[in-house]
């Protein structure tokens, strides 16, 4: 539970500061982009840190760490997941939202 509430701690501090960067430019839509960028930015460290983007053989050199440092590793790579899929499920939600804002005012 402490882990959900720091990553979502984390994902407060995004939003605050693409909400200021957004206002600051009077372009609300900034906001999305800000919040996706950030989101695709987290997954692919995530996907970097796991090892997802190598062959096999790098994947056993990978691998032979000691395995402190490996599941430190790994923890660290699903928490920048979950941060960046939260970010990119916000930002996706954000984008319908506004898209039928949108077309209700026109």
């Amino acid at each position: 539970m402490e882990r959900i509430k720091s990553l979502l701690f984390i994902d407060v501090g995004i939003f605050v500061i693409a909400a200021l960067a957004s206002f600051l430019k009077e372009d609300f839509m900034l906001i999305i982009d800000i919040i996706g960028c950030t989101g695709l930015i987290f997954v692919v460290t995530a996907g970097i840190l796991a090892g997802s983007f190598v062959r096999g053989d790098r994947i056993r050199a990978n691998y032979d760490p000691e395995e402190e440092e490996r599941k430190q590793k790994n923890r660290l790579s699903e928490n920048l997941f979950f941060v960046g899929l939260f970010n990119i499920v916000i930002s996706i939600f954000a984008y319908e939202l506004t898209k039928q804002g949108f077309a209700v005012m026109n």
